[in-house]
């Protein structure tokens, strides 16, 4: 088998500050990651299996289970003609004294945690007990997991996210695995052929983990992109699962984690967010809208006051053009596992007003910075200054209104407002225009 690392093509860390899409930024408690470790000629590992499959029927979404074979054991070596299931990467964890004072078949890590005379290593009786234990306790991070598999280039593609909920002041390590269900062997302990679940195939990071980029302060969102592969592995990937967690170096516990099987994400409720490239136009004149929702939605659906087209299902919808003059407001309604979001815009679209219109066409105002945390400055690129300026939400309401009528304001203080995202109204001489803005 060729090394870990050779397998990995690509594992960019990128460090974000925008809008998640698969983390929730609610604190939660931690998820149990329970990791075994069992053999095809361990007599008594059918029933360690079954205990960690009923604590993940039992506790679905919070606890994740991945099943080492690791060559360092007599029990993990195949029968003759048998598949190898084995693997050199767990052979580390499954040493004294990480384990503890001794190490046995079935087994298992619950979040790495060193439990009774600091043993990290359990027997099935305990794993249970000691997943509720993890589960009951306020977790400082949340992790979210999306993963796509290309069929046509044999590419998976996985990406993690990581949200901060409390400040972590010791250096966090990451760690993906990839495991695979339904693999059949003779099982010593059973009788017939023997179903195994779970199994470790490979892992994405060096051994320890890899360092996770800073900042891991609350508040912050770490997104890290990773691609493999998968040509040459025989591995069935609808079978298979990734599996992600978070190490505290300071103590070796892990902190939370997230699986899913490959294909799917861990999806939050998504934001409906767009923008169109016009806001003011002539009698005839077509709008192109573009879908700036957050959160992978999965299906959208568009309504257009006045357009024509009147609506359409299509993430990116056809020009639609206005044939009569007047205001016409804009709505999408966005859709993922997760939930649905509804944002509407009244007056979006003035249709008529040409005069003022043809200065609006150059987008005459630009928000610096954007994203932003606190003051968000409006620089004039034309002559005609704000004389209005309206926040609003995602979900459209107006939440911020500054400005006489007369004179509008250079800057706004945004400090006031929660993070997420915003839509900003500038209204100059009877017309105005609409500009999304990230509140970090």
């Amino acid at each position: 088998m060729k090394k870990i690392l050779s397998l990995i093509l690509f594992s960019s860390l990128v460090l974000s500050l925008s809008a998640q899409n698969f983390v929730t930024t609610v604190p939660l408690d931690k998820n149990a990651i329970l990791e075994e470790f069992t053999g095809v000629s361990c007599p008594n590992c059918p029933a360690g299996h079954q205990v960690a499959a009923t604590i993940l029927a039992n506790n679905p979404g919070r606890a994740f289970c991945v099943a080492y074979h690791p060559s360092n054991s007599s029990y993990t070596s195949p029968y003759p003609g048998e598949p190898d299931f084995r693997r050199t990467y767990p052979n580390a964890f499954y040493t004294v004294p990480y384990c503890g004072s001794s190490r046995f078949m079935p087994s298992a890590f619950i979040n790495r945690r060193e439990w009774t005379n600091g043993e990290r290593i359990q027997s099935r009786t305990e794993w249970t007990p000691y997943c509720n234990t993890i589960m009951s306790e306020p977790s400082p991070a949340n992790m979210g997991l999306w993963t796509s598999y290309d069929i046509l280039s044999q590419t998976l593609y996985i990406t993690v996210e990581i949200y901060y909920t409390e400040d972590m002041p010791d250096e966090n390590h990451v760690y993906v695995l990839l495991s695979e269900n339904d693999l059949i062997s003779t099982q010593s302990g059973a009788s017939g052929p023997y179903t195994h679940k779970h199994t470790f195939r490979e892992a994405f990071v060096e051994q320890w983990g890899d360092a996770v980029p800073g900042p891991t302060t609350q508040g912050s969102l770490v997104t890290l992109d990773y691609e493999w592969d998968v040509s040459g592995s025989g591995y069935v990937m609808s079978n298979c699962e990734v599996l992600a967690f978070i190490e505290n170096q300071s103590d070796g516990e892990i902190i939370t984690g997230i699986g899913v099987h490959v294909g799917d994400a861990t999806y939050i409720e998504p934001t409906a967010g767009f923008s169109a490239d016009l806001n003011n136009i002539g009698i005839g004149g077509t709008v192109t809208f573009t879908d700036e929702s957050t959160g992978y939605p999965t299906a959208w659906e568009w309504t257009f006051e006045g357009g024509d087209p009147a609506s359409s299902t299509l993430q990116s919808p056809p020009p639609v053009t206005y044939a009569e003059a007047g205001l016409y407001g804009v709505t999408l309604v966005v859709t993922n596992p997760a939930g649905n979001s509804t944002l509407t815009i009244s007056d979006f679209i003035n249709v008529g007003n040409v005069g003022i219109a043809e200065a609006i066409y150059e987008k005459p105002y630009t928000l610096y910075p954007n994203p932003c945390r606190e003051k968000l400055h409006i620089i004039a690129n034309a002559s005609q200054l704000p004389e209005q300026v309206r926040i609003r939400n995602a979900g459209g309401q107006v939440v911020m209104t500054m400005g006489s009528g007369t004179k509008g304001p250079d800057q706004i203080d945004l400090s006031s407002l929660e993070k997420g995202i915003y839509f900003v109204e500038i209204i100059a001489g009877g017309s105005k225009i609409m500009e999304k803005v990230v509140k970090q």
